[in-house]
């Protein structure tokens, strides 16, 4: 949510340059929830959700990095290792929790999730 509002204040983006801008994560979530199924099958899904959780640690790192000017390089990069991330990790820690809760709490776990 706060993002946008960087990109517009500190860098003086327009809407329309933003939503492009922005639209790397979702297509990095895209690739990468249609490569977690495969890798969950390889790995299990904890690991995957331990990864996708370092690769969020990874893209708050490169947005730690952000400043005034305006760094596209690290802010591509941020945005693709979070959507990685988001697209790995949350199969697998849907998968891991629903594993581990009885069938009475599979819908309100699924709804907070």
């Amino acid at each position: 949510m706060t993002l946008p509002y960087f990109l517009t204040s500190l860098w003086g983006l327009s809407q329309s340059r933003i939503a492009l801008t922005l639209s790397w994560r979702p297509l990095a979530m895209g690739v990468a929830g249609a490569l977690a199924g495969r890798l969950s099958l390889r790995f299990g899904p904890a690991a995957l959700a331990r990864f996708g959780a370092w690769l969020l640690v990874l893209s708050t790192l490169a947005f730690v990095l952000l400043d005034r000017d305006p760094n596209y390089t690290c802010l591509t990069l941020g945005l693709v290792l979070a959507g990685f991330g988001l697209g790995i990790g949350s199969p697998g820690t849907v998968a891991s929790v629903s594993v581990r809760v009885g069938p009475e709490l599979l819908g309100s776990v699924s709804g907070l999730m």
